[in-house]
């Protein structure tokens, strides 16, 4: 059932329809008063009889008619001055007439709960499944009742298999029975034309995260990337454009996922954010961990924009960018440009912030594609992503918001590469050899015909055109073509950019 506050909605609805049929009433009236007054299809005979009537008869008209025909005239001019008005007027009495014939429509459903099966169904806003036992739902029915054309639909995301590929509708079972998946994830949405007069609110409670937010008409409402199951579900149907109903628990988005942030709507909502690129220009918003940028096509990011769209709590995001030339930049916030536009200056670094509130509930994770290291690995919180001293250009990045106490997206190992890292890392990498080795693998050849290719400070030589990578001791290395040789630091960076080790030497 309704609660009171929408009970006052309908109420007030109903006195705005008598309202409107009232004026409808008026407008009707005066056009029969209208039409009484023109003289149609009078004949000549008629006006010679005309001609008889008596002065005395035509003033015996009293004022008081007078005064009832000019205010029904003026009512008249008044109503068709406001026809806009009485348009949206009697579009609100048609709402009200559906609402008032269909009755207050109802959801029910039911869920398959582990080591339970089938609970009974439920009505509008009461909970189905379980809370505080751990025991995951695998499959949901639901149903709407008391509205002459209205359905609903429904979809799930289920352990192993993700997303649903098709709607299930009015009564079908979305998820799964006896297998034992998990439900981690829903969606639901009215269908029918009289879905325009409702909104379909849903409320899901999570492993780890209890309660989340409400979400409402097809939203994503649960988690993914975490393996938490849904334990229950609260749904209800409320007239188009109400209030959010209350909160239950603490959280304030209805969607949480690892890979894309906390979302109440993943296309609007979270971190966003666009690049300038090489040849290319800006390229459109992207959000939530998806790539911004390009890999494998040695171009270079100029500029980019960041900000958050929809933020849960009060507060923004801030970042700087390490420019060719110029250096870091001072800091931008909130969709501001930071790099350059159309001056071919290649960003080298980043890093990124979060201000206010946002700071106490998330944390931002970056990572970003540089020249020859390839994916670095995740910075946060502010820390320096991409390279500096290297003259080596940012190709591609992903931006993402995690939960506080959750964790990272990947390894936070090694988010930045600077000239005085590989200065320090220089004597480490320096291979030794037995002397007794040392003539049957590394040919001794006059200083002025050694390769600037190969410097002997390189663990690993990579061959550009094979793409396989050897020991730089690989007798492989001495019949390779001096131009298809590639200097590596370590055998890391050769997988990331894309080499195979060589079967000979085992690099």
């Amino acid at each position: 059932m309704y609660n009171t506050e929408i009970q006052a909605v309908f109420r007030n609805n109903r006195r705005k329809g008598k309202t409107m049929k009232r004026l409808l009433a008026v407008w009707l009236s005066l056009g029969l008063v209208i039409a009484s007054l023109s003289p149609i299809g009078v004949s000549a005979d008629e006006l010679s009889e005309t001609e008889a009537v008596s002065v005395a008869e035509a003033e015996s008209v009293s004022e008081a008619d007078l005064e009832v025909t000019e205010t029904a005239v003026e009512e008249e001019v008044t109503v068709s001055e406001s026809e806009t008005a009485v348009e949206e007027e009697a579009e609100e009495a048609l709402a009200e007439e559906i609402l008032e014939e269909g009755a207050e429509p109802s959801v029910s459903y039911r869920t398959h709960v582990q080591g339970i099966g089938w609970q009974g169904f439920v009505n509008d806003g009461a909970m189905a499944g379980t809370q505080g036992q751990s025991k995951r739902l695998e499959g949901i029915e639901i149903n709407v009742q008391g509205a002459d054309d209205l359905g609903v639909r429904y979809m799930t995301h289920v352990q192993t298999y993700g997303w649903e590929t098709e709607w299930r509708q009015n009564g079908q079972m979305s998820g799964t029975s006896g297998e034992s998946k998990r439900l981690e994830a829903i969606r639901i949405e009215l269908t029918g034309t009289d879905a325009q007069y409702f909104d379909i609110w849903y409320c899901v409670h999570a492993q780890n995260f209890g309660w989340l937010a409400w979400a409402k008409n097809g939203e994503d409402a649960g988690t993914a990337g975490f393996s938490y199951r849904l334990e229950g579900i609260m749904i209800q149907i409320l007239p188009k454009g109400g209030a959010v109903p209350a909160r239950i628990g603490d959280q304030t988005a209805a969607f949480y996922s690892r890979n894309e942030g906390p979302s109440a709507n993943p296309d609007l909502s979270g971190v966003i954010y666009n690049t300038h690129v090489q040849t290319y220009g800006w390229q459109e918003y992207v959000g939530n961990g998806s790539m911004s940028g390009t890999s494998g096509e040695s171009k270079r990011l100029e500029g980019i924009h960041i900000l958050l769209a929809n933020p849960y709590y009060a507060g923004g995001i801030e970042y700087r960018t390490h420019v060719q030339s110029y250096g870091w930049q001072g800091w931008k916030s909130n969709g501001e440009m930071s790099g350059t536009s159309g001056e071919s200056k290649r960003l080298e670094g980043i890093e990124i912030r979060l201000t206010g509130e946002m700071s106490d509930h998330f944390d931002v994770y970056y990572q970003v594609h540089a020249q020859t290291y390839g994916w670095l690995d995740w910075a946060v919180n502010g820390q320096m992503a991409g390279t500096s001293g290297l003259s080596k250009c940012l190709e591609g990045i992903k931006i993402v918001l995690i939960p506080k106490g959750f964790a990272a997206p990947g390894s936070t190992a090694r988010p930045y590469v600077t000239a005085e890292m590989v200065a320090a890392e220089t004597p480490a990498v320096i291979p030794t050899y037995p002397s007794a080795e040392t003539p049957a693998v590394v040919p001794v050849t006059p200083s002025t015909e050694t390769p600037a290719a190969t410097p002997t400070f390189y663990m690993y030589i990579g061959n550009r055109r094979s793409k396989v990578f050897h020991k730089s001791t690989c007798s492989s290395v001495n019949d390779m073509n001096e131009n298809n040789k590639v200097a590596l630091n370590s055998r890391e960076e050769a997988i990331n950019l894309g080499y195979s080790p060589c079967h000979n030497c085992n690099p």
